[in-house]
């Protein structure tokens, strides 16, 4: 049976979402910020798995049986689904994000006049993402994402600027003592393919490796190469499926 989170399962969530080696961190912290915040994400126990449900797409760690899985994601509005394992009864899996593993080494320099700011303003952020649609409620969702992880040490946010304006973004989206959680790489259209975004997002898994945590984070497959060339291995793939 599918239940949302309460305090009598919340140990079973934890439990589940941390066997997930892919979903597992980026679960396990917004549950902890958010498990009381409906309108932003919305979290489930199931007898195998543990979910959570940002927008139209829903992030499964472990199993579901698929019959009570597709019939809620239903009901939910749910359009997407992020899994290692059983895709819904009755859905079709329409692509793979590969996993991927930072392993240290020496990043990508940042180009001539890139400077690195480690702690922007949240708006400045928000005038990078908006280049890939998020604008109106998702922006609002998005600023109150970045500062209540920023504010709780549960996520870093870094833009690289050029001549002082913002050109590209990287965050780390979920942080905890041992694992983080990279996503969010955004480069304006004017700035790109001139080694900015690369750069930026080596820089911030080099420093959160030198740290001592396992960095990690999804993309498309076709996006590999990009990630391979600042030291990220691909470790597996989970399957992304629509009803």
């Amino acid at each position: 049976m599918i239940a949302a989170l309460h305090t009598g399962n919340q140990e079973q969530f934890f439990r589940l979402a941390a066997a997930d080696p892919f979903l597992g961190c980026q679960m396990e912290v917004d549950a902890r910020l958010f498990g009381h915040c409906d309108h932003l994400m919305r979290f489930f126990v199931c007898e195998q798995g543990a979910m959570e449900i940002k927008g139209d797409t829903a992030y499964l760690a472990g199993a579901a049986d698929g019959a009570e899985l597709a019939g809620m994601l239903a009901f939910a509005g749910v359009r997407r689904i992020v899994t290692a394992g059983p895709l819904p009864m009755g859905w079709r899996e329409s692509g793979q994000m590969a996993a991927m593993e930072y392993r240290p080494g020496i990043p990508p320099a940042l180009p001539a006049g890139v400077t690195l700011d480690t702690a922007p303003p949240a708006a400045d952020l928000l005038q990078v993402v908006a280049c890939e649609g998020i604008t109106g409620p998702g922006a609002d969702n998005f600023y109150s994402e970045v500062c209540t992880k920023r504010n709780h040490g549960m996520g870093q946010f870094w833009l690289a600027r050029l001549d002082g304006q913002p050109a590209a973004t990287a965050g780390c989206y979920a942080l905890t003592h041992t694992r983080a959680y990279l996503a969010g790489v955004v480069t304006l259209p004017q700035y790109r393919r001139q080694g900015i975004g690369g750069g930026l997002c080596a820089a911030l898994a080099a420093h959160l490796a030198a740290e001592g945590r396992t960095v990690g984070l999804l993309c498309r497959p076709e996006r590999e190469p990009f990630y391979q060339k600042m030291g990220f291995v691909r470790q597996g793939l989970l399957h992304c499926g629509r009803p």
